[in-house]
């Protein structure tokens, strides 16, 4: 069975909550019609373009080869991916219109839908691998998120996070949503190569105080569940 489908579905949920909201934030400030298309399709772009989910990883050449897919499988996932980008699209021309915190209501429902369709590429993705690619990719969803691995309840389990430690992630995690709706817009021009620059420096930030929150014993244990170390395209 395909247990480890739990792991990586859970951990790109946890991918779209800490990072994807920028776009949450942004659609606070108002704005017509083609401003608040563009700055979903930013975080459209942050989604299928940046990360650690298994989508994302699975298209890198790498790590096609790390999982050695066959030509079969690398034209399956393929065809999977433009319908990752026409969903995050669709979604986001749904959140047109509003302003003000009834728009940052209707990008949570926004995101519960993107974690939904997430899912559903996740099992797709399980249909196509086999037992061994899916345990291997597994290890990699957790080594390319790092100490944020440990923000999926069946990692923290294994780690046997304390209740104290689970409250300080807590903590921390409310911090950075505070500090992106606060000030996460750069302008209505900000590029994509500005946007992935501020998600990976917001990714750094939170993996280095989830850092300070894990015991070297747990940080151990959490390198051991990423497997083999592997070095990623970008």
């Amino acid at each position: 069975m395909k247990k480890t489908l739990t792991i990586i579905i859970a951990l790109v949920a946890v991918s779209s909550i800490a990072f994807a909201q920028q776009g949450g934030g942004q659609r606070g400030q108002g704005g017509g019609k083609g401003q608040g298309q563009g700055q979903k399709q930013g975080g459209q772009n942050q989604r299928q373009g940046g990360g650690n989910g298994a989508a994302r990883l699975l298209a890198m050449p790498s790590v096609q080869t790390e999982l050695n897919l066959t030509s079969d499988q690398k034209s399956k996932i393929a065809a999977l991916l433009p319908q990752r980008g026409q969903g995050g699209q669709a979604g986001g021309q749904r959140g047109q219109g509003g302003q003000g915190g009834g728009q940052r209501g209707q990008g949570g429902s926004e995101q519960g839908a993107n974690r939904t369709n997430q899912a559903d590429l996740d099992k797709k993705i399980a249909e196509i691998l086999d037992d061994k690619q899916e345990a291997r990719l597994a290890e990699l969803v957790i080594q390319r998120a790092g100490n944020r691995a440990v923000l999926n309840e069946t990692v923290a389990s294994k780690l046997a996070v304390t209740a104290d430690q689970k409250t300080q992630l807590a903590a921390l995690r409310e911090k950075q949503r505070a500090g992106r709706q606060g000030g996460g817009q750069q302008g209505q021009g900000a590029d994509r190569e500005a946007a992935r620059a501020a998600r990976e420096k917001m990714e750094k930030e939170l993996d280095a105080e989830i850092g300070k929150i894990l015991t070297e014993k747990q940080k151990v244990e959490l390198k051991a569940l990423g497997g083999k170390p592997f070095k990623f395209d970008n």
